[in-house]
């Protein structure tokens, strides 16, 4: 019997030990909107915000340094970083931020229900150590039930995460966002956000 105590006291002391180490990663959650017909103003405005990063169907797109290219934007996007922050778990800042959503989803069903897509893009930016959180249930069938998609990227440092955090650089907001395809898709074929 005294055996079995000691080893609860040990995994109690390395469950301790692994609590100490855990950091809150830097995080940056914005929330993103497209659609075939809408202009990124009607866009903003139905989900009021002012978006970083906005474009309207039709208009030329451009490449990194702001120069027109050949080919139009198919869709009118927008980006709005909503927070930059260390000091919760991405779980906390998304439970917060979708219970404001959930308060008025008139905007997000109408941009829905036209053909349009809403998305919460989720950077995380890990320290050198370990690093976790959970997603609740509720919370998961919160964000299903707006019909808002959940996008997550992991950025480790070794690819420049620390400098794209301190520029605070478009990292959610750019154009790359635009095209992550569902699982399964073939030859580009399927949704795209």
């Amino acid at each position: 019997m005294d055996r079995q105590i000691i080893t609860v006291q040990v995994n109690l002391a390395h469950v301790h030990k692994a609590v100490q180490i855990m950091k809150i990663p830097n995080i940056q959650l914005s929330l993103l909107a497209k659609h075939p017909t809408f202009s990124a103003f009607k866009l903003s405005e139905l989900l009021n915000v002012k978006p970083e990063v906005q474009w309207d169907v039709g208009s030329f797109k451009k490449n990194k340094v702001g120069e027109k290219i050949s080919d139009v934007n198919r869709e009118s996007y927008i980006c709005k970083k909503l927070i930059h922050s260390n000091k919760y778990y991405p779980s906390e800042l998304l439970d917060w931020v979708v219970g404001i959503l959930r308060k008025d989803a008139s905007g997000i069903d109408e941009i829905l229900n036209t053909g349009g897509e809403v998305a919460l893009s989720m950077g995380l930016f890990p320290n050198d150590s370990i690093t976790g959180d959970s997603f609740m249930p509720d919370l998961l069938k919160n964000i299903g039930e707006l019909g808002v998609k959940l996008m997550l990227a992991v950025y480790f440092e070794k690819i420049g995460a620390k400098e794209e955090m301190e520029l605070g650089s478009d990292v959610d907001c750019g154009p790359h966002n635009t095209d992550f395809r569902e699982k399964g898709s073939e030859k580009g074929s399927g949704r795209t956000f």
